[in-house]
């Protein structure tokens, strides 16, 4: 174990590449057998925009030796639990494990903390650069009747709406409806104001609209808000900072209805209770007969 203060170091050289991104680095052991080796590394992710299974692959290469490159060794960060997930596996081997053991007895907070934006990093470039119309999507049993899902919800790791109002940083978070045979086009806005330091218990948002997007008109939904702000003031300033605003919500929630639309799809043609007339509407919400749409 490291002595108290003392732990890997992980530099971190970021260098994200349109067709081969990953995320560069540097471990150095500080304690034991491999004490003063240095090892780099490529960081790499599974590229499912939805997923947030919290892992995050080292691909670790050893010093240059005189012999040549050496195998690469895999280290399977979970960063959930804060422990490497493959350890055992990687033990069976006295090379790898001494380099798994290392790692896992001088990763200290800090460590992890960079894995975790390494990570969140990397999954943004994946939601930010995957066809979303492919993705599949697993929505909430409500959602085709209408009730609001939230972005995030769907895409954990698109870029967050942020800017600034009064020296103070702002968070949004988007919700829709996503029932592909309702007409509205709104999103209901929650504004979350940030503290300036993170990890003091869980957000509240500060004060919440319904907007809608095509003439710019808004909805308090809060009746008592924070008098300390206006949700006309928030609104001016997050149009500010987003001048794409109503484009970015618009896009949104057509994609979500899309996709929504394509899950009920699915259900419909795989579920075996499902005994629809040919000349019924389609439970998938197209407005069409069941024999011109999913059954087709």
């Amino acid at each position: 174990m490291a002595d108290e203060g003392e732990s890997a170091s992980l530099s971190i050289m970021s260098s994200m590449l349109e067709t081969t991104p990953t995320d560069r680095g540097e471990l150095v052991i500080q304690q034991g057998e491999l004490a003063g080796r240095r090892y780099s590394f490529e960081a790499v992710v599974c590229q499912d925009p939805t997923c947030d299974c919290e892992h995050v692959t080292l691909k670790c290469f050893t010093e240059m030796a005189e012999e040549g490159p050496t195998t690469p060794v895999y280290l399977e960060m979970d960063l959930e639990r804060r422990q490497i997930a493959n350890l055992e596996e990687l033990k069976a081997n006295p090379t790898t494990g001494a380099l798994a053991n290392a790692v896992a007895a001088e990763c200290g907070q800090e460590e992890w903390d960079q894995l975790r934006r390494i990570y969140s990093g990397l999954k943004q470039y994946w939601t930010e650069h995957s066809d979303l119309e492919q993705v599949e999507v697993s929505f909430p049993p409500d959602a085709p009747t209408g009730a609001m899902v939230a972005y995030f919800d769907v895409f954990p790791f698109a870029k967050r709406i942020e800017f600034t109002h009064d020296q103070e940083t702002w968070l949004v978070d988007d919700q829709y409806c996503c029932n592909p045979k309702c007409p509205c086009q709104e999103a209901v806005l929650l504004f979350f104001r940030l503290p300036e330091k993170m990890g003091q218990g869980p957000l509240r948002p500060t004060l919440s609209v319904s907007y809608q997007y095509l003439d710019g008109e808004f909805t308090p939904l809060e009746p008592e808000g924070d008098p300390r702000y206006s949700e006309q003031t928030l609104l001016e300033s997050l149009k500010k900072a987003r001048a794409d605003l109503d484009s970015l919500l618009a896009k949104r929630q057509s994609l979500l209805r899309r996709l929504c639309r394509r899950s009920l799809k699915k259900q419909t043609v795989h579920s075996p209770k499902s005994k629809i007339g040919r000349n019924d509407p389609c439970p998938c919400g197209s407005g069409k007969k069941y024999k011109k749409c999913c059954e087709a």
